[in-house]
Parts: structure tokens; C-alpha cells; sequence
């Protein structure tokens, strides 16, 4: 009931908090119950340096975070705390704001 009201009204706040809530929500919770402690480690990390939301893909091997500022900083404290933890690599990368495009030979 936030996520796309978030979108809608490019309220990056609003988004991100349906992001983190999400993922203490239903099926999404039972998938991060599975994984190791490490991986609730790195999106607490991620939202304490600054992201507006951070969640894990599907079942995983991908968390992500989203920001509109400050993403070089979360994405140092990531990489320290993979550092020291266990292992993995960041990118930084901007939203793509259009669908997909199908070609007809």
C-alpha cells in the first residue's frame, strides 16, 4: 500500500520504508530466516549508512539498496562489512526508467 504510491509521487522515503518492510513481511521473511546472519548484517549496515530502502532479491544471492545521495558511502560500508564478514562485490547503478523494448524481425 506504499511501494506504488511511492513511485507514483517519486517519494524515495516512502518507497524505501516499503522496501525494509517488506522484508520482515509473509514468504520474504521466511527467505531471509534461511539465509546466514550476515546477509540481515549487510542491509542493517546498508540503512544505517544512509539508504532510503535495502532488501535481498528473491532468494537472494542479491541485496540491494536504493538512495537518491550518498550511495558511494553506502556502498563503502558495505564493502567493509562484506570485507570483514563474508566476501562479495557492489555495484552502483542508476534506475532505468523506461520497459523493455521488443524487436519484430
Amino acid at each position: 500500500m506504499r511501494m506504488l504510491p511511492g513511485i507514483v509521487e517519486r517519494d524515495l522515503d516512502l518507497f524505501g520504508s516499503s522496501i525494509n518492510n517488506v522484508q520482515s513481511l509473509g514468504f520474504k521473511k521466511v527467505e531471509l530466516g534461511l539465509q546466514p546472519p550476515e546477509v540481515a548484517g549487510l542491509l542493517t549496515v546498508m540503512r544505517e549508512a544512509g539508504a532510503a530502502g535495502a532488501g535481498m532479491s528473491s532468494f537472494g544471492p542479491t541485496v540491494y539498496a536504493v538512495a537518491d545521495t550518498g550511495a558511494k558511502g553506502i556502498e563503502q560500508a558495505a564493502q567493509s562489512f562484506m570485507q570483514k564478514h563474508c566476501g562479495g562485490t557492489t555495484l552502483i547503478t542508476a534506475a532505468r526508467n523506461t520497459g523493455a523494448m521488443v524487436r519484430v524481425a
